[in-house]
Order: structure tokens, then sequence, then C-alpha cells
């Protein structure tokens, strides 16, 4: 499929991003991302620092005694204050610096850094705050570059009963 094809189907995908209501919202991630890799996720966990927020949809891994998780993608996104209901925007700055970036960490899968974020935007409907509920939506576009999804788009949904402090 040709990458111009992608983009006029992207205010598309906008809209049905946008269009998930706050309320009830159900988890999901999708794109043509997943014509690279595997998107399928058990899991979402959001996780705030002080300079960062980040989005991470996985599948549980291992055992009992010893637990593990894919993380199939994580979307950090560098920003230290949100408002809610209004998006942020994900494109580099003016001076190529960057608002976000987008991670793999899958067992035997050689995708771990995907194509840089060239544009998107992500929208949370409350602060992000340790120790509460959060929940939101995002849509990327990759660039060149990493070691998958050049041209590609991943958008989707969150919701968390509690945000987590980041490590």
């Amino acid at each position: 499929m040709p990458l111009t094809f992608r983009r006029l189907h992207w205010p598309v995908m906008l809209a049905a991003a946008a269009a998930l209501g706050s309320c009830g919202r159900a988890n999901s991630l999708e794109g043509s991302l997943v014509e690279v890799v595997t998107l399928g996720f058990q899991e979402v966990e959001v996780a705030r620092g002080d300079t960062a927020v980040s989005i991470s949809y996985f599948t549980k891994t291992g055992t009992a005694d010893q637990p593990g998780r894919d993380i199939v993608l994580r979307l950090v996104v560098h920003l230290t204050s949100v408002q809610p209901n209004v998006p942020f925007d994900l494109a580099p700055d003016l001076d190529g610096n960057r608002k976000a970036e987008a991670v793999r960490s899958v067992v035997n899968d050689p995708v771990h850094a995907y194509a840089p974020v060239v544009s998107g935007a992500i929208t949370f409907d409350q602060s992000p705050d340790v120790e509460k509920p959060a929940s939101g939506t995002f849509h990327v576009f990759f660039g060149d570059g990493g070691d998958a999804g050049k041209g590609r788009t991943a958008y989707g949904s969150f919701t968390v009963k509690s945000v987590v402090a980041a490590n």
C-alpha cells in the first residue's frame, strides 16, 4: 500500500480515535503498524514521572514465580504538565527535539525501536496523576529510521484505574 494512500486515510483514523468517548472506553491499539508487527495486548499501564508520561500496551509472560511481560508498544510522551481534554502535539519542536518516542520489548523479536514519531497527538481525559485513574486517546505517524514502522501509523485508547509512578 503506497504511503500516500495511508496519508489520505489519516483524517479518517483521527476521527475514529476522537469519536471514542471517555466513559467506559475500551483499551485499544490499532493502525497500519500491524502490517509489520503484532499489536495484540492484554493490559495497559500508564506511568508518570517528573518529565514524561508513558502508555504501555503489554502481554503477560513467564510464570507465577518469575512473571514478566512483553511490551508491544510503549509510547513515551515528554511533558511536565497536562491539560485535560486538550490535544498535546507530538511532532518534534522547531529545534528537532522529540516530544514522543515509541519502543517495543518482546522476547525473541528483533524490533525494539520504532521509527521516530513525526506527527500525532495525545489527549488525556484527566491529568494522569500517580494512584489516580487516567484515560485518553492518541495517534502517531512514524517517519524514517528505527527497526520498524517507517511511514506507518498507530492509534488507540487507554483507561487505567491507577497511574503508577515511573521508575
